[in-house]
């Protein structure tokens, strides 16, 4: 009977010793995933805030056409306020980029295993 208790002591010692290596690999690998989601939340949320400042953008150009069709005499007048309109567009769109090349950054270096 010692002899069968010492394989299942065996077996035990070796079923602890499987799961004890696989927790750590699996715990890295949890860790690898939540990082590339957040990296991939991150630029997702990116590309929201671009959207939302082309949207604005957008309205306000949408205004600043309105006055110069309504009125052409003023329409010289309008036309400097174009690109300041627009320049947020191209802050966010630099801001997206930083975003998007720091989340890629973070996601190749981070360890996977």
């Amino acid at each position: 009977m010692s002899s069968i208790d010492g394989e299942i002591l065996d077996s035990i010692t070796a079923s602890q010793q499987v799961t004890i290596a696989d927790s750590r690999e699996n715990a890295l690998a949890q860790s690898y995933a939540y990082v590339a989601q957040s990296t991939a939340m991150a630029v997702q949320n990116g590309n929201t805030y671009l959207q939302q400042v082309e949207t604005l953008c957008i309205a306000a150009l949408g205004v600043v056409l309105s006055k110069m069709v309504q009125n052409p005499a003023t329409a010289e007048l309008w036309a400097p306020v174009i690109p300041q309109v627009m320049s947020p567009v191209a802050t966010a769109t630099t801001q997206w980029g930083a975003i998007g090349t720091t989340a890629a950054d973070i996601a190749k270096t981070y360890p996977s295993s």
